[in-house]
């Protein structure tokens, strides 16, 4: 190869060199957005609030158990204590009715009512059903609304993995051309000075 065509070839190869490092810097900054972007939809990750089920004992109230003449027993269902207004159910047989056997008197200590009159009331713990089933439901929508936002960011975070492994795979493909140009322009350098070499000695005598 003569020198001018030497010389020639070498500049084509600088120039390609100089596109394949601005491509490459391209892909870097490339992957630089997905980076953010998948710092982004992590960042949404952990701002997402995990629903939590609702516990039966937040839902538990006081009723109050009492016996009447004939020894059944009622529970109160509401009452009013500064009234003595019940509805009371009959625990054998499921009688529903409004009574009043006198105000009802609250023990100091533990803010339950004792008496109520001259009947002593029993309290007893009773879930409220209603309340806990529509806590659950409100869970159990949340709880869907979470798991529709972690698919939306696992989908979008696997989008972005792919996209990075693409453009990681052209940067090494960059790479690989860099390295075979660069061992060309080493070879080219040396055709070049020992053109310029054989030159000087045909001249120079």
């Amino acid at each position: 190869m003569g020198l001018a065509a030497t010389q020639t070839r070498f500049l084509q190869l600088t120039a390609r060199k100089s596109n394949v490092e601005y491509k490459g810097q391209q892909i870097n900054q490339q992957r630089t957005v997905l980076s953010n972007k998948s710092a982004n939809a992590y960042q949404s990750m952990l701002t997402l609030q995990v629903p939590t089920p609702p516990s039966t004992s937040d839902y538990v109230k006081i009723q109050y158990q009492y016996k009447d003449a004939n020894g059944a027993t009622w529970q109160t269902t509401s009452y009013d204590g500064n009234t003595s207004n019940m509805t009371v159910k009959n625990l054998a047989t499921g009688e529903v009715k409004t009574d009043n056997i006198g105000k009802f008197e609250q023990d100091a200590i533990t803010g339950r009512y004792t008496k109520a009159g001259n009947t002593t009331l029993t309290p007893v713990e009773v879930v409220d059903n209603n309340a806990y089933d529509d806590a659950y439901n409100q869970y159990t929508y949340q709880q869907y609304l979470y798991e529709q936002e972690m698919q939306v960011i696992n989908a979008q975070t696997a989008i972005i993995q792919q996209q990075d492994k693409e453009l990681e795979l052209q940067l090494q493909q960059l790479d690989t051309e860099q390295n075979e140009i660069s061992t060309e322009l080493e070879a080219l350098d040396k055709v070049l000075g020992d053109n310029v070499d054989g030159s000087f000695k045909t001249f120079g005598g």
